[in-house]
Order: structure tokens, then C-alpha cells, then sequence
């Protein structure tokens, strides 16, 4: 029997004047939030002026009955999870001390217990106190992120916690996960492992259940497709019982995009004459999955091979969506999810600085068949091996977490940490004890424990890395790639086209959010990205010359701030789109593209493709085109006028059609085009055509090429390039025409325009929309479609329209 103790608690501090009552779960910030009683951090400067209140312990504390009969039984306290170091009292005696945000505790708790009412604290400790504390107790330097508060190194929490280069420092703390009292009067199923050896005409599916026993029941497992019973068997339940099914022509799961994400219902019981001590109730699904790495003509392969078929991974980079963990919920959360799965991402990389996802973020994927590669939560710096307390802790964590997370389909890979091989690049104060403690910890004792708990799933030492020992991590010839050459070096956007990674698991621009975002934070006197309100939103310090350096490069001076922040967006999402169509033209050498990033955790200047309020910017739609199933991509050479058509088809169905090319001038006049008819195998990229334009830089100014795919008369995918940076070009204002229509709560806008148009961008008064398409190109002669829903009336006279003319 469990009992959650979650709901109203009261708090207390020497840094308030009274206790509060709060909601558990929670946490420090939320709860003086909710209480009137600290200022929200989000807004304007105010996160440098609230974090006195984490120099104070934090009590929090309820009361609970227990039973006369319960303590004939074990009980157990259980804590899915305190952030971070804190005392645990049970009627004023010390149960334990917890030091791990990532972990799960669970104490045996009778000689604590009195029947009746009981008293329950957990004192929260200051963190930033103790992470100074165990510096000095090491007397070791280690490196770290550098826009991060020093010393979070020393303990296990949310590394971006701390601050980060798109994150606050908020280390906040509390409970944030639930309270509850287990008492244990039957036999318990504590942990399953569910094995398979899947192949299309046979499933075999290995289950070990691991009970606590008490007494004499049965264990009951049942396997379930849909409502109908697949399979079904008794044992007498021991401390570890097996199972061994098979399921002939399974129904299989699949990525996103290569079938359906099929899922069987898992049933495991513990019961005594139909009276149910125990049960788990799960989805699992059967799928085969394989990282293949072989010697090619390139070097060496890495991709994922899903019940057969190579699966090139087209995702982000996922971290905390909020710096206030109570913020969070599973709505937010599958909200985020089916918007990558509208823009037609089909993976996630959890990266590796911030939290372990929860148990319904990974149902979600598993439903919407969504592929995630999972680091641990080691990103960006060295650790002290030498301290066998911290080793244990670290142990522990991965076994509690690696055990939650390892029987969902989704999960793919698991990786070991973000950069940590990588950093010894940067430098790292005591360089030669960086190397001793990363190969013990990185390349000997995490892959000892991740060999213990979870042999079946595919270890990767470290992202990116060319399989560990320091062996040029970066290699674009083998492991997996993290670019950072253009925008941190300030290469051009051309640069991403010198480098065929095997896998590219981070690259990114950087971006404001839209005006919206910036308005909840902002005052009119902040309106410029160099006041300082701005720049306690913009945490990589050198990011704010580095947009203007790259809007510098490619387009003109923007005429306001807004148009600023709107070519912010443009510079970040052309340069994605530039790479991510280079990878894809790649297909078979290159078998993966996750960009940096996909959301924020806090509204503010980054590399997000979605802000914090789920705002899209211009790189999430751009997104859906570039990661779209069949694309036709033109890669141009500038200087040259070379140019060529290439289309990928990742479907698992070969298409016949036909590439239109037209070469315009900007006002839409046609100097040609041409039919090319195309047959295109499924799971290949193909080069359709090449040309050479032989144009004076004058005539380049005035010059464009219009491409679209057509398959059954439908046009699936189109692109358009010119041969110089925007800035150069003699763009025309467009006169921009649209029809609204509606249907319901459905509308459509048809838009034509009597010249090129850049970028046009939608916006709609007082509405936070999602269009089907936004930031697009208009091209003469030819009309656009986009569709939106809106519960709200959506009048002419509240929608605007803009494009790149009127940012100049």
C-alpha cells in the first residue's frame, strides 16, 4: 500500500518572518513566488536580486498517521526527489542525508514511526555553501562551464542550473517530485527488465521482475496488443522470477516516418487468491535497433539501423524547460514534443547538463515515435574521481535512472556525458589530473555500472567522440560531430559545407526570441539589445556582436529593433537550413543532424528553435522544410554561379516525378526553365542536375533560381537560392496580396506576390499562432498557401505581413 504525502506543507526559514504554506511538490523559488514574497527572476535584472534567499536552509514539514496494523509491516518513506543537499527527519530524528538531485531514495522507516500522527521534515541546505565546502575539501581545481556559477562540479544537480550561456543562475532547490509513505504487507515488484531478440517474423521478449518478498503469492504476467491477449503465464512469485515470450509477426515499432509506433500493453502482478499485492503496468515496444559502425570509404559509420532500415536521425538538442522545475508539466511537455513531430524532426538529444526526462516525457516519445539519444548528466567539465563517496553517488544515479528509462522503444543510445572528452581542448587547469580522472570515471567506471544495468543498450563514451582515449574527439570521419567553427569562430555560413561528419549531434546560431517574448521581460527603455536588461537576457557574452556580425555578413542594417530581432531569427535559421540540407545531400556518409537547440528554459536570447512560451521562431519553421521526408535541396556555388539540385527521399517508397527549374530575374521575369523528370529510390539522396551560370556580379544582384519537386501533380518540396547575400541583392518591395478563408476554427491564407519576397513573416494581433508555414519565400508567379487554427475570430485588419524590404 503507498500513500502520497504530496499537497499542503508548511515551510519555514530564518530568511522568512512566518511559515508558509506551499504545495509539495515545489520548490524554494516557486514557493516565495507563489507567496507574494520574491520577485519573479524571468523579469527585467531581477534574477541577480533574488538569489539571497539560497544562503538560508529551507524546513519543510507535514504531518502523517500511521497505523497500528501498518507497523506490523515494513514501511518505508520514499522520495522521488529533493534538490539537492538535505536532511531528512522523521519525529525529529535524522532518517538521512541526500546529496543527489538525479536520485530516488527510499528508507525503511518502523523505528522512526510511532502509531498515530508523525512529523516529517526535509530541511533543504544551501547549495552554493556546500559546492564551495567541497572545493575546498578536494583542494582541486577542476574545469568547468565558464558562464556558469564556479564549483557545480562538486555535486549532482542540473549543471545549467548554475547558469549556463543561455540559462539563469537559479540553482534553486526543494521537493520537487512526490512524498510517500510504502507500507509493505505483500510481495512488491520492484524492478522489470525487459529484454528482446526482435526480428519481423519472431519476437522473442525476455522479462525479469524483481520482488520483495514477503509472503507466498503468485506472479501473473499478461502481454496485450490493443485490447486482445497475447500471452499470458503463472509462476510462483520468488525474489527474481523470468519470463520468456514469443510473439510470431509482431506488430513493430517504428520511428516516426517508417511506420507506426506500435505498442503492447505489459502486465505484471503479484497476487494471492485474486488479491493483487503488486502490479506493473507498462508499454513496451518490439523493435531491433543497432548503432553500425563500420570502415567505409569515408572512414567509419555511425548511424541507427531500426528493424532493418537506416534511420538518418533529423532532431535538436532538448534541455530543462524551466529554470523553475514546478513550472513544468506534461502538457508543456507533449505540446513540445508534437511540435517537432509537426516539423517533421523524428529525434531528441537530451543533453547531457541538465535533467534526466521524466517517465511520461519518454511515454510520449515512445507513442509519437519519437528516437532519443540519452546522455548522462555529465556536460562540460572534469570531476574527482578520487572520491569514492561522489563515485558511489554517481553509481547509484545511473542505475536508479538507467533503470527507469532503459525498456522504453524510444530510447536509442545512451552517452556518457556532453564535451567532457572534448574539453580537454580547452585548457583545463591541472591538465594531467583531467586526463587521470576522465579515463577512470568516463572510460572505466561508468561503462562498468552501464555494463551492469543495461548490457542490451548501446553506450557511447562521450558526444561528440571518435570512441574515446582523446583520439581527436572532433573527427568528421568517424563518431559524432559537434561544429561550433561558424558562430563561436564566426565562420560563414559556407564553412558547414567543408565537413561530412559521420553524425553532427550539435551545431547552432544564435537568436532573439519575438517581440512578444521580449515584452515580458522588457520595458520600452530596454528595447535595444545592448541596454542592460538586454544583455542580463543574452549569457554568452560575446553572442550579441556575433548576431550582428552575421546579420552583418548577409544582410543590411536593420531600420529598428524589431527588425532587428526579426533578422536575428533569419541569419539563425538560413544557417541551419545551409547545414542541415548539406548533411542531408550526404545521405549514407552523413546519417544524423541535431542542431542546438530546441527549446529554452527561461525567455532569452539563445539557440533556441522555440522560445519559452512555445513561440516559434523563423529555424522551427524552417525546420519542417529541411527536415521534411523528400526534400529538394540546390546547393549554390557563389563565386562560380555553380549550381546543383539534389533530392532526398527517406521514405521507405521509391517516386517518380518531376523537378521544375526556373531562373528569374527579381521582378519574376523567366529566362528560362526546364522539366526534369526524376525516379528516386526510397532511403537515397540523389543529384538531379548541375549548371554552370555565367553571370557578371551585376547580373548576380538580379538573379534568382526557383526549383519545386512534383510527385502526382502535387508539389511536396520547393527551394530557391541567388548567387550573392540578401544584402546585395536590388530586392523590389513586394506588393504582397493574400485571400483569408474560414472554416470553422480553420483558415487559410492564399498569398501571391509581383516580385521576389524574402522572409515574408505573419503576425497576428494578440494571438500566439502556429502557421503551417512562416518566414517563406514568395516567388512571382506562383502562390502560397498557409493554414492556421484559431479559436479566436481572425479579422483581416488584425493579421501583418512583412518581408526582408521592410527591414532596411
Amino acid at each position: 500500500m503507498k500513500k502520497v504525502l504530496n499537497g499542503l506543507w508548511k515551510v519555514s526559514s530564518s530568511y522568512l518572518s512566518e511559515s508558509l504554506d506551499v504545495n509539495v511538490p515545489g520548490s524554494i523559488y516557486n514557493d516565495l513566488i507563489t507567496n507574494g514574497l520574491l520577485e519573479d527572476p524571468y523579469y527585467r535584472d531581477n534574477e541577480y536580486t533574488t538569489n539571497e534567499c539560497l544562503k538560508y536552509d529551507y524546513t519543510y514539514e507535514t504531518n502523517f498517521v500511521v497505523g497500528e496494523d501498518d507497523l506490523k509491516h515494513r514501511v518505508y518513506l520514499g522520495f522521488d526527489g529533493i534538490d539537492t543537499i538535505a536532511s531528512i527527519y522523521v519525529n525529529d530524528k535524522l532518517l538521512s542525508n541526500v546529496e543527489n538531485q538525479h536520485r530516488r531514495y527510499r528508507f525503511l522507516a518502523n523505528d522512526f514511526l510511532s502509531i498515530g500522527e508523525n512529523n516529517l521534515k526535509i530541511v533543504i541546505h544551501p547549495i552554493l555553501e556546500y559546492i564551495l565546502n567541497e572545493r575546498e575539501k578536494s583542494g582541486l581545481e577542476y574545469y568547468t562551464q565558464v558562464d556558469a556559477i564556479p564549483n557545480f562540479n562538486f555535486v549532482r544537480k542540473a549543471h545549467c542550473m548554475f547558469g549556463w550561456d543561455w540559462g539563469p543562475k537559479i540553482p534553486d532547490g526543494g521537493i520537487n517530485k512526490d512524498v510517500y509513505l510504502e507500507v509493505v504487507d505483500g510481495n512488491v515488484i520492484r524492478d522489470v527488465e525487459v529484454l528482446q531478440d526482435t526480428k519481423k517474423e519472431l519476437s522473442v521478449i525476455t522479462v525479469n521482475v524483481d520482488n520483495e518478498i514477503v509472503n507466498e503469492t503468485e506472479t501473473v504476467i499478461e502481454l496485450y496488443y490493443e485490447n486482445d491477449l497475447v500471452y499470458s503465464s503463472k509462476v510462483e512469485t520468488s525474489e527474481k522470477n523470468k519470463f520468456i515470450i514469443e510473439v510470431k509477426n509482431p506488430k513493430l515499432w517504428n520511428p516516426v516516418g517508417y511506420g507506426d509506433p506500435n505498442l503492447y500493453r505489459l502486465v505484471i502482478k503479484n497476487e494471492q487468491e485474486l488479491n493483487v499485492f503488486s502490479v506493473w503496468d507498462i508499454k513496451i515496444g518490439l523493435r531491433d535497433v543497432k548503432i553500425v559502425q563500420e570502415k567505409d570509404q569515408y572512414g567509419t559509420s555511425f548511424y541507427l539501423k531500426v528493424n532493418g532500415t537506416p534511420i538518418f536521425m533529423k532532431g535538436s538538442n532538448y534541455i530543462i524547460e524551466d529554470s523553475i522545475l514546478p513550472r513544468t508539466n506534461y502538457q508543456r511537455t507533449r505540446t513540445l514534443l508534437e511540435d517537432i513531430i509537426k516539423c517533421n524532426h523524428n529525434s531528441i538529444r537530451i543533453w547531457g547538463g541538465a535533467l534526466y526526462p521524466t517517465d511520461y516525457f519518454f511515454e510520449i516519445c515512445d507513442e509519437l515515435g519519437i528516437l532519443v539519444w540519452e546522455d548522462l548528466m555529465f556536460a562540460c567539465c572534469y570531476y574527482d574521481a578520487t572520491n569514492k563517496e561522489f563515485l558511489e553517488n554517481i553509481r547509484l544515479e545511473i542505475i536508479d535512472n538507467v533503470k527507469r528509462i532503459r525498456n522504453h522503444p524510444s530510447l536509442m543510445l545512451i552517452c556518457g556525458n556532453n564535451e567532457n572528452e572534448l574539453a580537454l581542448e580547452w585548457n583545463p587547469p591541472n591538465r594531467e589530473i583531467a586526463i587521470r580522472d576522465y579515463l577512470y570515471m568516463c572510460e572505466e567506471f561508468i561503462p562498468n555500472v552501464m555494463k551492469e544495468v543495461a548490457p542490451h543498450i548501446f553506450f557511447w563514451l562521450s558526444s561528440p567522440s571518435s570512441g574515446g582515449g582523446f583520439d581527436f574527439p572532433n573527427d568528421d570521419s568517424r563518431g559524432d560531430m559537434h561544429y561550433w567553427g561558424v558562430w563561436h569562430s564566426m565562420e560563414p555560413i559556407e564553412a558547414y559545407r567543408n565537413y561530412f561528419p559521420r553524425f553532427m549531434s550539435e551545431y547552432g546560431l544564435q537568436s532573439f526570441p519575438s517581440i512578444e517574448t521580449i515584452k515580458t521581460f522588457a520595458i520600452e527603455e530596454d528595447m535595444n539589445i545592448f541596454s542592460y536588461v538586454m544583455e542580463c537576457h543574452q549569457k554568452n557574452v560575446s553572442c550579441n556582436e556575433k548576431i550582428f556580425g552575421y546579420i552583418s555578413k548577409m544582410f543590411k542594417f536593420p531600420n529598428s529593433f524589431e527588425s532587428l530581432i526579426y533578422l536575428s531569427q533569419v541569419i539563425q535559421a538560413k544557417g541551419i537550413k545551409y547545414c542541415a540540407e548539406h548533411l542531408r545531400r550526404n545521405y549514407g556518409r552523413c546519417m544524423g543532424s541535431i542542431y542546438w537547440q530546441l527549446n529554452d528554459c527561461w525567455p532569452v536570447a539563445s539557440w533556441s528553435s522555440i522560445d519559452y512560451y512555445g513561440r516559434y521562431k523563423a529555424l522551427q519553421y524552417f525546420s519542417k522544410k529541411f527536415y521534411s521526408p523528400i526534400l529538394l535541396s540546390l546547393e549554390e556555388d557563389k563565386k562560380d554561379g555553380k549550381l546543383v539540385v539534389n533530392v532526398n527521399n527517406e521514405t521507405l517508397n521509391d517516386f517518380v516525378g518531376r523537378v521544375e527549374v526556373y531562373a528569374m530575374t527579381l521582378d519574376g521575369n523567366v529566362i528560362w526553365s526546364e522539366n526534369i523528370p526524376v525516379d528516386v529510390k526510397a532511403l537515397s539522396a540523389v543529384n538531379v542536375k548541375n549548371y554552370k551560370f555565367d553571370m557578371s556580379l551585376k547580373e548576380k544582384h538580379n538573379f534568382s533560381v526557383y526549383a519545386r519537386l512534383i510527385i502526382d501533380e502535387k508539389v511536396v518540396s520547393d527551394n530557391d537560392v541567388e548567387f550573392v547575400y540578401e544584402k546585395h541583392l536590388n530586392l523590389i518591395k513586394p506588393n504582397i496580396k493574400y485571400q483569408l478563408e474560414k472554416n470553422g476554427n480553420k483558415y487559410s491564407m492564399i498569398f501571391k506576390s509581383d516580385v521576389v519576397a524574402k522572409f515574408v513573416e505573419i503576425s497576428i494581433e494578440g494571438n500566439d499562432i502556429k502557421f503551417s508555414d512562416n518566414f517563406f519565400n514568395l516567388i512571382p508567379g506562383f502562390s502560397k498557401t498557409i493554414e492556421f487554427e484559431s479559436e479566436a475570430d481572425i479579422k483581416e485588419d488584425m493579421i501583418s505581413i512583412k518581408s526582408l524590404t521592410d527591414s532596411f
